[in-house]
């Protein structure tokens, strides 16, 4: 059995710059992407979040810079971006929880309705006496629940792979 020699610092520093780039260029775009539809349709508090959370993809992006120009301070600017960001949808999943708005969930379920699938499903959970809004009320709930918990899991596990990776991109600037 073969082991593979550990990567270089070097090797190292180069993936972090590479996943921060992905990472908060998709961030920037999609919360930017969703923050001009929410302001196109008249919502200025989802325009808000969104710019919020857009904010976190500048933020690593800028870290991602500092360390590209040599200033080792870039990953702490990357593992910052990670807790705004896991603060800023923790505190819109509890926002939405606590103002719950069941309008818009409601004309997606009849368009769903249309689907014999659904029409079974739906009519499976009828059976068990459950009522329109009951439905539509775990659903609102577990979706936000379920994003709340996925960001916990990916926004730490990035905060972390920066933190472990300090070191080797440390050493990787003073090499060069």
């Amino acid at each position: 059995m073969t082991t593979t020699p550990p990567l270089l610092a070097h090797e190292i520093y180069v993936r972090v710059l590479r996943i921060a780039r992905l990472d908060g260029m998709s961030v920037l775009g999609l919360a930017g992407f969703f923050a001009l539809t929410a302001a196109g349709a008249g919502n200025v508090q989802g325009a808000l979040v969104g710019v919020l959370i857009a904010l976190a993809g500048a933020l690593e992006l800028h870290g991602a810079s500092m360390l590209r120009q040599g200033d080792a301070r870039g990953i702490d600017w990357l593992v910052r971006s990670q807790f705004y960001l896991l603060l800023m949808m923790l505190g819109y999943c509890g926002w939405r929880l606590t103002r719950i708005d069941l309008e818009p969930l409601r004309a997606a379920f009849q368009i769903a309705l249309r689907s014999p699938m659904m029409q079974k499903s739906w009519a499976a959970n009828q059976e068990m006496g459950m009522t329109e809004d009951q439905f539509l009320q775990q659903t609102y709930t577990l979706t936000y629940v379920l994003l709340a918990i996925a960001t916990l899991i990916y926004q730490g596990g990035m905060a972390l792979y920066y933190l472990r990776r300090r070191d080797p991109v440390t050493r990787a600037l003073a090499e060069e």
